[in-house]
């Protein structure tokens, strides 16, 4: 698996209105929800955004690269275990993309 960088330093766009969804559009989408305790809002928020008429112009939504990820892998866990975890599921995602 090779994931090659930008020559800009990566930066994480900052959104906070669905209309500026678009900033997200790339060749592979990874998101994540944090739903706890039976509440299923950020999912319910997630699918919304996802489902909206400006998401579905963008080409990573059109060529089915979408893909959710685990939130305690990707976002709070920490250590080796979890990058290792991190990397399998890239090299699964990859694999289908291949």
């Amino acid at each position: 698996m090779r994931v090659q960088r930008s020559k800009t330093r990566w930066s994480f766009p900052k959104i906070s209105q669905k209309e500026q969804i678009n900033v997200l559009d790339g060749d592979v989408f990874f998101y994540f929800t944090s739903d706890r305790n039976g509440d299923t809002g950020a999912s319910k928020t997630a699918q919304e955004w996802l489902s909206d008429p400006l998401a579905k112009n963008m080409k990573v939504l059109q060529t089915g690269r979408t893909y959710q990820v685990n939130e305690a892998i990707w976002n709070t866990a920490g250590g080796i275990l979890a990058a290792n975890l991190m990397v399998k599921d890239l090299e699964k995602i990859f694999a289908d993309i291949n």
